[in-house]
């Protein structure tokens, strides 16, 4: 067999290089179909613990929740929920369909949300802003209110609570703007929230929640100068990349506008959503958007 030379060796390793380089790859191809480019998340560092409690696919048994619920005021998260959340599973959408009666006679039976999952990571989330507003998810419509708490590791008593009205309609994703609450986030400091279902206050083991856990981490004074240059439309991905989840959300939540522009948000944030883990809210904003 004849030996190539040295230079023909070079010229054939070349070829192969540039065939590699412009040859399309499947991921590339799936992308491309996407009309809608999609902002990256990347955790941070060293938050591996699973935090969260509410939005995945798998389920926890009701019988857990008796545990921690019963005997525990309105604020039954007080001092205790960071203890039990952290390593917990974070699959909390229970299956539980069983309705509970409305009034004495029990006439009308109310069907309890399949399920509700906070817009965060299953770790501990960051935001760049000491007033963020908070996201989460309800499977269906609940007549009732919705207690929302926020806690501080630093104090006993609930940095925030307050009742919601709950949704009117199935799949919705309801907010809540610490600003508008006058509470701010201290750098550093982990705080953990909930939304949660009393649908009996006399018998606590029925309670229905959703929890995670955010930070406030001060942002650099070159990212703030970035992301006052950047386009709102664009913002999201700058804040996926520095791993700003909360703010990632936010942006491609609170802005209103075109059915184009609307459509786009609703798959950004979809996919921020598949990132960490939440497919019903992906699926719903993908439906919403009108591509399923």
């Amino acid at each position: 067999m004849k030996v190539k030379s040295p230079a023909a060796w070079g010229v054939f390793l070349c070829c192969v290089l540039l065939w590699s380089v412009s040859a399309p790859c499947p991921a590339a191809e799936s992308a491309g179909k996407n009309a809608v480019d999609t902002p990256v998340y990347r955790p941070p560092e060293n938050l591996d613990l699973r935090r969260r409690v509410g939005g995945a696919d798998d389920t926890a048994s009701r019988g857990f929740s008796r545990g921690f619920s019963r005997g525990f005021s309105r604020g039954f998260s007080r001092g205790f929920s960071r203890g039990f959340s952290r390593g917990f599973s974070r699959g909390f959408s229970r299956g539980f369909s069983r309705g509970f009666s409305r009034g004495d006679a029990g006439e009308e039976a109310v069907k309890m949300p399949s399920f509700m999952a906070p817009l965060a990571p299953a770790h501990l989330g960051l935001t760049s802003k000491r007033q963020p507003t908070l996201y989460f998810y309800v499977s269906s419509a609940w007549p009732g209110p919705i207690t929302f708490i926020v806690n501080s590791e630093k104090k006993i008593e609930p940095v925030l609570e307050i009742e919601m009205t709950g949704p009117k309609k199935s799949g919705k994703v309801m907010s809540l703007s610490l600003k508008k609450h006058g509470v701010f986030l201290k750098p550093g400091v982990e705080y953990e929230w909930f939304a949660v279902i009393i649908p009996d206050a006399k018998e606590r083991s029925a309670d229905f929640f959703g929890s995670a856990v955010i930070r406030y981490r001060e942002p650099e004074p070159g990212f703030l100068k970035k992301i006052a240059s950047a386009p709102k439309e664009r913002r999201c991905f700058l804040y996926a990349q520095a791993g700003y989840f909360y703010d990632a959300i936010d942006s491609v939540s609170g802005p209103a506008g075109s059915k184009k522009r609307s459509k786009t948000f609703r798959l950004r944030r979809a996919s921020l959503a598949e990132q960490v883990k939440l497919p019903f809210v992906a699926e719903h904003d993908r439906k919403m958007a009108g591509t399923e």
